[in-house]
């Protein structure tokens, strides 16, 4: 993506010599979130419902189901999608939310 870029990793062991950069994007590339979209639609095409349902957002991933069960099997087949591409779901950084515009009190958590 870039030609002849080299960088130094600096850390508090020092910093280390420099190496070249073959591959990727530089860190706050205004091309990450557009290249996260394309692979993200490419590697997810055969499970993506119409908004709202399914949105890609620079580097999140909104998945909505009225069905708690529902969404646990939608999720599952993302996870399949993207580990079978060397990627993977960030279980510590996914956040679930459960709106109640029924009023119905169902007690099924995540």
């Amino acid at each position: 993506m870039y030609h002849q870029v080299s960088t130094k990793v600096r850390s508090p062991a020092g910093t280390s010599d420099e190496f070249d950069v073959k591959v990727g994007v530089h860190q706050g590339s205004a091309l990450s979130p557009l290249l996260f979209n394309i692979v993200m639609n490419h590697l997810t095409s055969n499970l993506q419902r119409a908004p709202p349902w399914d949105i890609l957002y620079a580097d999140d991933v909104v998945i909505i189901s009225e069905d708690v069960n529902n969404l646990q099997h939608i999720l599952e087949k993302w996870r399949e999608a993207l580990e079978t591409s060397g990627l993977r779901i960030s279980r510590e950084k996914t956040e679930y939310m459960h709106c109640n515009f029924s009023g119905v009190n169902n007690k099924h958590t995540v």
